[in-house]
């Protein structure tokens, strides 16, 4: 993984600056950094604090719509769990090195959109896990990805004459990992 920082050129001198830590949406197989800089560079300028994203390792998913089977194929050596245990190393990194950072370590905060969303809850839950002592001040999933598309969704089975129900879209995980990746990862913990 790599981790990206942007800071306003004004304050970057000024110490332990507050810092979000965000992750890119994509659905853990499409998306990166360079593509939101924009948006991190703007939410760093008008807000004068640092934005650090995570550039994690993405995983193939085998999409099969109306019966046709489309590979992406962009990361296939890299299957769940890679994406949450990049994004909780990179940020235990960055709680760990805070001072050489130039963050401030009262002052973190997680957040993501989407596939990213998920990311920050998870890593939120395992760094709570490994470092007790240590609080996040703020978590912000945008729409979070909670629970992948499968064809036991209640809204996909009331909806099946329609088009738009389980046969029209199925999402299947490569090697057999977990149709329920964010779910599982989670309540392994919890439990």
């Amino acid at each position: 993984y790599k981790i990206h920082f942007w800071r306003r050129k004004d304050l970057a001198n000024q110490p332990y600056q507050p810092t979000v830590i965000f992750f890119h949406g994509g659905g853990f197989i499409v998306g990166d950094v360079p593509s939101a800089s924009a948006f991190y560079s703007s939410i760093a300028a008008d807000k004068g604090i640092t934005v650090a994203s995570v550039e994690y390792r993405l995983y193939v998913i085998l999409i099969i719509i109306d019966n046709y089977l489309i590979t992406i194929s962009r990361a296939p050596k890299f299957p769940f769990p890679a994406p949450s245990d990049d994004c909780i190393s990179a940020t235990e990194y960055i709680i760990n090195n805070a001072e050489d950072l130039n963050v401030d370590r009262e002052k973190i905060v997680l957040a993501g959109d989407s596939a990213g969303g998920e990311l920050a809850i998870v890593t939120a839950i395992e760094i709570k896990y490994k470092m007790e002592d240590f609080n996040f001040a703020g978590l912000v999933p945008v729409y979070p990805c909670m629970q992948f598309l499968t064809h036991r969704m209640q809204s996909f089975e009331e909806n099946e004459s329609t088009g738009t129900g389980s046969e029209l879209m199925r999402f299947e995980r490569f090697e057999g990992h977990s149709r329920n990746v964010c779910n599982q990862k989670i309540s392994y913990k919890v439990d």
